[in-house]
């Protein structure tokens, strides 16, 4: 999960009743990105991140402050959205690397092996 590799946290740890502020603040990001990134409604977010619907909306909310205000505000991380931009650019690289997963596991395992054969035996040619 990107958020939790940018917070270097646990799904445990995000999931979890710990109040420290870099766990809050990786909740806050992520429920936001729930709702606004990917179009959940506040309860749908509340029942992934394991936390009631109004919490969500209060993260979001946070959020949303603190991107408004530049970062003032009771509670407001000020490095907000950058913590949004590189869980964004986090998300998008683990997409990439499942896709190629995906596309290599299609791949015909009869070939692969053919190719590993021809290039261990030195006969295979590059262009």
């Amino acid at each position: 999960m990107a958020v939790c590799t940018h917070f270097n946290i646990s799904i445990e740890e995000l999931r979890g009743k710990d109040r420290r502020m870099a766990l809050v603040t990786a909740r806050r990001c992520l429920a936001y990105l729930l709702v606004h990134e990917a179009g959940l409604c506040a309860t749908e977010a509340g029942r992934i991140m394991g936390r009631d619907r109004s919490t969500v909306e209060h993260h979001v909310a946070v959020v949303e402050s603190a991107r408004g205000k530049g970062g003032s505000g009771a509670g407001a991380d000020k490095h907000m959205a950058t913590h949004l931009r590189c869980v964004r650019s986090e998300a998008k690289w683990l997409t990439q690397q499942a896709r190629i997963k995906r596309e290599m596991r299609a791949i015909d395992p009869v070939a692969i092996a053919g190719v590993r054969a021809l290039s261990l035996s030195g006969k295979m040619a590059f262009a």
